[in-house]
């Protein structure tokens, strides 16, 4: 929120976007290593976003929202495929990072 809340220059505003975006997705894995079962409120809390977003970036991932007991069940991606995101975003961000360095 703290990302999106300020006002950023024209010329950063795309790299401060796709900065949240990676944030969002980086913590979506670590929720998906860490909960088997999640209320989309924590999501929310945790993403820095509204709770109808939350449900929707977990519907994104493939993950059951079961509307009976409130809850959303994780399904965790395999350990290699994350490696493998993470790697490329640390990446991308190092090339944002090299960019506006110069």
């Amino acid at each position: 929120q703290a990302l999106t809340a300020y006002q950023w220059s024209p010329q950063l505003q795309p790299f401060i976007e796709a900065i949240a975006v990676k944030t969002r997705e980086e913590l979506m894995e670590l929720i998906s290593v860490a909960y088997s079962t999640v209320r989309p409120s924590k999501v929310a809390s945790i993403c820095g976003i509204n709770e109808q977003e939350a449900l929707a970036a977990c519907q994104a991932q493939g993950w059951r929202y079961d509307a009976a007991t409130g809850v959303v069940h994780v399904v965790a991606k395999p350990a290699a495929a994350q490696q493998q995101d993470g790697f490329e975003q640390l990446q991308s961000l190092t090339a944002y990072m090299v960019h506006l360095e110069h």
